[in-house]
């Protein structure tokens, strides 16, 4: 498929986030190496929960995700996410796996 980049660096492509990309979000949050840092819940993430948190990103201007891609294979590698955004702060998060 054909996203439109939004941002870039020399290794990594950066898109908004996306419906068609759930399944990919799911294996990476899912990683227990990985999930073990996001949260302490010991149950799966969700179809459901990755579309609604798609949904909102996409419908809400209080949170902002993209995903990143691998120049070189054009892999999908991960997120970076910006959360409670106000005028004047927000958090940040960001998961990779370059061997996803």
């Amino acid at each position: 498929m054909n996203r439109e980049i939004v941002l870039e660096t020399n290794r990594i492509n950066f898109t908004n986030v996306s419906y068609d990309l759930i399944d990919e979000y799911l294996k990476l949050f899912n990683n227990p190496n990985i999930k073990k840092f996001i949260t302490a819940d010991p149950n799966p993430y969700t179809y459901e929960n990755r579309f609604l948190c798609v949904k909102e990103a996409l419908e809400t201007d209080t949170l902002i995700i993209l995903s990143m891609f691998d120049k070189q294979s054009g892999r999908f590698i991960g997120n970076i996410d910006f959360d409670n955004i106000t005028s004047d702060n927000a958090e940040i998060g960001i998961i990779m796996d370059w061997k996803h």
